[in-house]
């Protein structure tokens, strides 16, 4: 085990390895925020997390305090046109990886446990599914995945839905603009009570090393220095792609072309 590791969390027979930085998705939070750049392991583990849960909530908060014997988790995302869009194949694949796929029925449109009932179900936050997800209380966890599109107007619609008692929003993103809704809710002052926040990068990734993802790396800061910091390191955009950059405007104010 590395520095960069927590000890394996262990359901049953299965162990899993989690990166250190994300040791604190598994005490209750309202909110339980994991961003940053490519690499970090926020979807990996996020969807690991979910899986050992729901598997047996009796080993965590829901089970021993709130007498849980299964979950309802909402993976949502703003716009999800087809299940193919959505963390289905992420979640399938934890499952299988963790060795759980006989407790599973991946289904087409939502992932049940054969066993306990928990059940993974999957939907977009934007106009379609708005009027279906407001209707949706019974959820204990929503996971929220690229959660920097999402809109004020779908934070205004989910918030007050996910309020069974004991709930939590989990949110995982690699910022994009620093006036992203999301980016704005969960930075400064305007953090919410309860949050937990998980600055997580490909360095804080125990496994990251050898992979191919390396090399991509290796390969972004020689040739696109530019959009480094934000591909990798995790750090908003200062303007949108396309434009002139921040720095470049700064250059040519030092040179004198920009007065």
């Amino acid at each position: 085990m590395t520095q960069h590791e927590i000890p394996p969390v262990k359901v049953g027979e299965v162990a899993t390895q989690f990166p250190r930085k994300l040791a604190p998705i598994f005490k209750s939070q309202r909110y339980k925020v994991a961003r940053g750049g490519r690499g970090g392991a926020k979807s990996w583990g996020f969807s690991g997390a979910l899986v050992l849960m729901t598997d047996a909530p009796e080993q965590f908060y829901w089970g021993r305090e709130l007498g849980r014997k299964k979950l309802r988790v909402l993976c949502g995302r703003e716009i999800q046109k087809s299940i193919a869009e959505s963390v289905h194949q992420v979640i399938a694949q934890r499952i299988q990886a963790q060795g759980m796929g006989d407790h599973w029925r991946i289904n087409n449109n939502n992932i049940v446990h054969r066993h306990n009932g928990s059940e993974f179900i999957f939907a977009g936050l934007r106009d379609q599914d708005a009027a279906k997800i407001k209707s949706d209380e019974d959820v204990d966890i929503c996971w929220l995945e690229e959660a920097h599109t999402i809109r004020k107007a779908s934070w205004k619609t989910l918030t007050p839905t996910i309020r069974k008692k004991g709930s939590e929003i989990w949110v995982s993103y690699n910022p994009e603009l620093e006036t992203d809704e999301t980016h704005v809710r969960f930075t400064g002052d305007r953090i919410p009570t309860d949050t937990v926040i998980i600055e997580i990068n490909w360095r804080d990734n125990p496994w990251f090393k050898g992979t191919a993802l390396e090399q991509e790396r290796l390969d972004c800061l020689k040739n696109n220095p530019d959009e480094y910091d934000h591909i990798w390191e995790g750090q908003p955009l200062i303007v949108l792609p396309g434009a002139i950059y921040a720095k470049e405007v700064m250059r040519m104010m030092a040179n004198g072309q920009v007065g």
